[in-house]
């Protein structure tokens, strides 16, 4: 068995570390999205599986790659092994990214925030703690809606991501991209309340789109949710990267197929410039491992974060990007 795959038996589908070390346990019958066996250039045409890229990289997995999960295959291990060879720092980003969304998610459910929509969710990770689980110990009848626009994705979040009443949890398969589809999935969510505050949880997501396509979403999740609702986003920058370092991680990312556009910290602020930035506006995060690495080591890319409220339309992009 191969590291990093999920094992398939009668009763029992175990995901694995790329160790060797188990990661989670789902008692009951065979999974159909276990990754067992799809460790291979390409799915057979009749797999139910088909078309889920499994001769390449995919950001949901690469990710799982990154942060020490069981769900990914070959291609995203090698890319995995690319991008650290570039920057050390890489898997700290992701942590750090990850870490950032559920301390917002946290301080949004001490707020009285009952209401979530985690959007590109993700594999559930052994290192990261899920969004509801911490807004849960705030906000025990929170209402979490995990979404993403990958299949295989949404049905790891369904077997693993659950909560007792009164709390519900929902899954949403959605591409950011399609936006009328993104808008009618929100608008027939009879789990969440438009009507009233929610929280958008948006970590390592934006950075997958286009400037079109994420003026788009982020524009159209505005639109939607009502005044007091909230925003977390974190996103990555070249902005203080060594150069030739951050034109190599855009070339290992592209070369690999996946989409990645870094952005300025203007960009972003004018990205959000519809919402008003809190506290200290748009900040660089913490990257954890700089005491493993070295502070003077050059590095490519970091992250920024951002949590932001709607409530005034903001006219103009704030100098500096702080709070309004």
């Amino acid at each position: 068995m191969r590291a990093g795959l999920a094992r398939r038996g009668t009763g029992r589908t175990t995901a694995y570390r790329p160790s060797g070390t188990p990661v989670a346990t789902h008692d009951g019958p065979p999974l159909p999205w276990s990754l067992a066996g799809r460790d291979q250039a390409a799915a057979d045409e009749d797999d139910p599986c088909a078309g889920l890229g499994h001769d390449r990289a995919r950001w949901a997995r690469l990710q799982s790659s990154l942060l020490g999960g069981g769900d990914h295959l070959a291609p995203d291990r090698a890319l995995a092994e690319q991008l650290m060879a570039v920057d050390p720092l890489t898997v700290a980003m992701a942590r750090s990214s990850r870490a950032f969304a559920a301390a917002s998610a946290a301080d949004f459910a001490r707020q009285g925030i009952d209401q979530y929509l985690v959007l590109g969710c993700g594999y559930p990770m052994p290192a990261s703690t899920p969004v509801h689980d911490v807004v849960l110990a705030h906000q025990p009848a929170a209402r979490i809606v995990y979404s993403d626009a990958d299949v295989s994705v949404m049905a790891h979040a369904r077997a693993l991501l659950t909560a007792p009443a009164p709390a519900a949890i929902r899954y949403l398969h959605v591409d950011l991209t399609v936006p009328d589809s993104l808008a009618s999935s929100l608008r027939s969510l009879s789990v969440l309340d438009l009507d009233r505050p929610v929280a958008l949880i948006l970590a390592d997501v934006l950075q997958q789109l286009t400037d079109e396509q994420a003026h788009q979403a982020v524009a159209l999740l505005h639109g939607l949710v009502s005044v007091g609702s909230v925003l977390t986003v974190s996103h990555q920058t070249l902005d203080r990267a060594n150069v030739p370092i951050g034109r190599e991680l855009e070339l290992t990312y592209r070369s690999a197929g996946i989409a990645y556009y870094p952005r300025t910290g203007a960009s972003l602020a004018s990205l959000l410039s519809d919402w008003q930035l809190q506290r200290t506006g748009i900040t660089e995060l913490d990257l954890l491992s700089h005491a493993e690495v070295g502070r003077a080591t050059p590095h490519g890319a970091s992250s920024y974060g951002a949590t932001a409220r709607k409530g005034v339309p903001v006219t103009s992009v704030p100098t500096g990007w702080g709070p309004q």
